[in-house]
């Protein structure tokens, strides 16, 4: 029950007052952090949020590190896009010559002119529709070898005859036709839980490095898919 002493104040959003001068200029960022830390006071907050983008981000650290006291309430975060950058940097560097860039070039869905580019996480659009591709590439092969696994495993809890031809039905359903509606019917299915569980059970199997390595690719970009859509949905 909401009564007039515990309906939260709406917020305000307003633009600060413009600094004119150049923003990579330590002088100016240290104007921007002891502004926020004056608007964190006056407002009562124990902490300030600052975001700045990648070519500005270690200026303010070097600050905050040269002053902890006077910039203990700020807290600072890259912006959204550059982290996206530099996380895709890091898959480049962890998956690009480890075969994924000889993947990417063998099957056409990039040019060896660009290839250099993605991995480093310059061509943002680009690289994001890459790691789609072959996530779902993998996911539908690892998909597929559940299914196998899912016949032959010797586990009592999975040879349930069952079980098995409802997820092998569900699986069957889901290739031939994955719609809106069919998804969310299948969703609804007491064996989807069921499925998953052996799905995970799959996944956790030990099957060699090849398979744990490649299962860490589809995890990371699994988690840098979230992120996108975190920050495009304000979640």
């Amino acid at each position: 029950m909401i009564n007039h002493t515990n309906v939260p104040r709406a917020n305000s959003i307003v633009y600060l007052q413009v600094i004119d001068a150049s923003p990579t200029d330590l002088n100016t960022v240290t104007t921007v952090l002891q502004r926020s830390v004056s608007i964190a006071d006056k407002l009562g907050q124990r902490d300030v949020v600052i975001v700045f983008d990648q070519a500005i981000y270690a200026k303010p650290l070097e600050i905050i590190w040269q002053k902890p006291v006077e910039f203990e309430c700020e807290v600072l975060r890259m912006g959204a896009f550059h982290t996206a950058c530099a996380f895709m940097a890091v898959i480049g560097k962890r998956f690009g010559d480890a075969g994924l860039g000889d993947l990417l070039l063998e099957s056409g869905v990039i040019g060896s002119g660009s290839l250099t580019g993605v991995f480093e996480g310059k061509h943002y659009n680009r690289a994001l529709r890459l790691h789609k591709i072959v996530f779902e590439s993998f996911e539908r092969l690892r998909w597929e070898a559940f299914g196998s696994w899912l016949n032959s495993n010797d586990e009592k809890e999975f040879l349930d005859s069952n079980f098995q031809a409802s997820v092998l039905s569900i699986l069957a359903q889901i290739r031939r036709n994955l719609s809106a509606d069919n998804f969310k019917t299948l969703l609804m299915s007491p064996y989807v839980g069921k499925l998953f569980e052996a799905f995970s059970v799959y996944c956790n199997v030990s099957e060699g490095p090849m398979k744990s390595f490649w299962n860490s690719y589809i995890e990371i970009v699994e988690l840098l898919l979230l992120f996108t859509r975190a920050t495009r949905e304000g979640n």
